[in-house]
């Protein structure tokens, strides 16, 4: 026997479980933020302004009912959370960066704004009290979503390229989506509970609020899937094939931003034999190059592909904002998101050459550092160099704060710490010794950046004080 009132799963319209999901959907998306902005909006100012009452959500009813409804919410909720995560990155993306610290601020940012500014408080709730708890709750629950969206999407079982079919690539970013945001479920019922004064929460709001957040991790995790390739080309890849002339033609041809590795399938053929003023151009993201220029920027793609790096050439590198990983005193570290990061100096009279000797000496006494590509210089003329990007933007400092090197792992990273560290003595020279300029990724430990180089001992003080922690083998 059912409950009065309510209706059995088969009994509910597909034409009604439609009608739940839509209004359930439109008041996520719509309703509520407008609400919850002009309710703050009138509070403020000290004049009450009109709400929206277009659709009216229920509550309760058959399981069917109540699972559209949140798949509504689910979907109806990435358009607030998209804006308002916008807004942040616009206003903070540069400084955030993509380590976990990072992630965790841009999401508890885009939760509080979300909680205490879209966010309506119900008739009879203390105002300022409910808002500052609704902020305080959804602030933990995106930090938690995007720390756990951040590790369970660098697994290797949910790796993409661009030639990842699209339904493999949505499965895979659904599937991840859907994995990480049961965390930020469980913590989205805890805090909403604890906030507002109601102690621990239920079982049934705890599986409510997974089930919710997993449908939305779901969708938003399967939508970036989708847009994966879209993304990768427009940001890592030249077009296949310029043909002979093409940098003749009135329309400009497009070509990404960002630095490509070069192969004979996408070497640019131009003619080298074009007129020295009023040259025709290729523009690159918002640089225009000359036939000249566009040529010594594909000579110098081709030559980094080969490992070769003209010590002449003065290649123009360009970063993305988005790329930001970090900043130290020297300068700044971005992406390219194509296995590559640029750091850019902020003394203009610092010598790329200099840099690139310290690293080659470093790796002349079996000291590993990543791969420089190229040296150069940004189109604001700061000294910038492009090399291989090692792990996620975290330092060796993080990894071992977080646990993240455990077992036979650890073991190794000590054999190596302590066997570089032995290196460099012997070989009569210091550098920055600094867990925060280190990575230990696939079993291998990495100078990032070595900062210096001179001509003096490096102390064991030193190395013992930063090796805390490492086993010595």
């Amino acid at each position: 026997m059912n409950p009065p009132g309510r209706e059995t799963d088969s009994s509910v319209k597909t034409s009604d479980l439609v009608a739940e999901f839509g209004a359930s959907a439109f008041d996520s998306a719509i309703q509520r933020p407008i609400n919850g902005l002009t309710q703050l909006t009138g509070r403020l100012i000290g004049h009450e302004l009109p709400q929206l009452q277009l659709v009216d959500v229920q509550k309760g009813g058959s399981h069917s009912e109540v699972f559209a409804r949140q798949a509504g919410a689910a979907v109806g909720m990435l358009v607030p959370f998209l804006g308002t995560r916008a807004l942040v990155r616009g206003g903070l993306g540069s400084r955030l960066g993509t380590g976990y610290g990072g992630v965790a601020a841009e999401g508890g940012l885009t939760g509080l704004a979300m909680g205490t500014v879209f966010t309506p408080v119900e008739n009879g709730q203390p105002f300022w009290q409910t808002r500052i708890a609704n902020g305080l709750t959804d602030a933990g629950t995106f930090s938690v979503l995007n720390v756990f969206g951040k590790g369970i999407g660098s697994a290797k079982a949910f790796s993409m390229t661009a030639e990842t079919p699209l339904i493999s690539r949505m499965t895979k970013g659904a599937l991840a989506g859907s994995i990480s945001a049961l965390p930020a479920g469980f913590a989205h019922a805890e805090l909403n509970s604890l906030t507002h004064g109601r102690g621990p929460a239920s079982a049934a709001e705890i599986a409510g609020d997974m089930t919710g957040f997993a449908l939305f991790g779901g969708l938003f995790g399967g939508a970036g899937g989708a847009r994966f390739r879209s993304r990768f080309i427009s940001g890592n890849e030249l077009p296949a094939v310029v043909k002979p002339g093409m940098a003749l033609e009135k329309t400009p041809v497009k070509l990404s931003e960002t630095p490509a590795r070069v192969s004979d399938t996408n070497v640019v053929n131009l003619p080298k034999d074009g007129p020295k003023t009023k040259a025709p151009v290729l523009s690159e993201g918002t640089r225009v190059y000359t036939t000249e220029e566009m040529l010594r920027v594909v000579e110098a793609r081709e030559a980094a592909a080969r490992g070769v790096v003209d010590k002449h050439a003065e290649s123009i590198l360009r970063t993305r904002k988005e790329g930001y990983i970090d900043a130290g005193d020297e300068g700044k570290v971005f992406s390219n998101f194509d296995g590559t990061v640029t750091k850019v100096y902020h003394d203009k009279g610092r010598s790329m050459e200099d840099v690139r000797a310290m690293y080659q000496q470093l790796e002349a006494i079996g000291v590993r550092t990543p791969q420089i590509l190229e040296i150069g210089k940004t189109p604001e003329g700061q000294p910038a160099m492009r090399m291989e990007q090692i792990g996620d933007g975290d330092s060796l400092r993080f990894q071992l704060m977080m646990r993240e090197i455990q077992g036979d792992a650890l073991k190794e990273l000590g054999r190596q710490y302590w066997g570089f560290a032995d290196m460099i003595k012997k070989a009569g020279i210091r550098i920055d010794w600094n867990l925060k300029n280190m990575r230990f990724e696939d079993g291998k430990l990495y100078i990032l950046d070595p900062s210096f180089l001179k001509k003096e001992p490096l102390t064991d003080g030193l190395v013992e004080l930063f090796g805390k922690g490492i086993p010595k083998p």
